[in-house]
């Protein structure tokens, strides 16, 4: 194992907690084994096969160089589409814990008029940007 092919697993493993994702689902959307995914994040694999690691980082949500150690900067700096920031935002508030609101925790209530809120803005700036429809 090389350090490398450490780090990319360590960094594999710990966005994939974040998101609170399993290793099926990476493998599922990347087309892979969940062995797979298993082994890329122990480190076991020394030579990634680029398409894989970039399937990975798109499920991930993040820069493939960053998974190759490459870059410090996880976030993609490209153009991203609007509706899936606010699909991400969404699915974010929905699965933490503890949230806060005016110093208050977050009622169930106030957190799915967020959500609606979200969605209601994107359906005004979807209709804004395409008047035609």
């Amino acid at each position: 194992m090389s350090e490398l092919s450490c780090e990319m697993g360590r960094r594999m493993y710990a966005r994939r907690k974040e998101l609170k994702i399993t290793q099926e689902q990476v493998a599922n959307a990347c087309r892979i084994t969940k062995s797979t995914v298993s082994r890329y994040e122990k480190g076991l694999i020394e030579h990634p096969h680029r398409p894989t690691v970039e399937a990975i980082a798109k499920v991930l949500g993040v820069r493939p160089d960053w998974l190759y150690v490459q870059s410090e900067t996880a976030e993609g700096e490209g153009p991203r589409d609007v509706r899936q920031i606010i699909a991400d935002a969404k699915a974010q508030l929905l699965r933490q814990e503890g949230l806060m609101f005016d110093g208050e925790p977050v009622s169930a209530e106030a957190l799915q008029s967020i959500v609606d809120a979200l969605e209601i803005g994107m359906t005004v700036a979807s209709r804004r940007q395409s008047p035609h429809t």
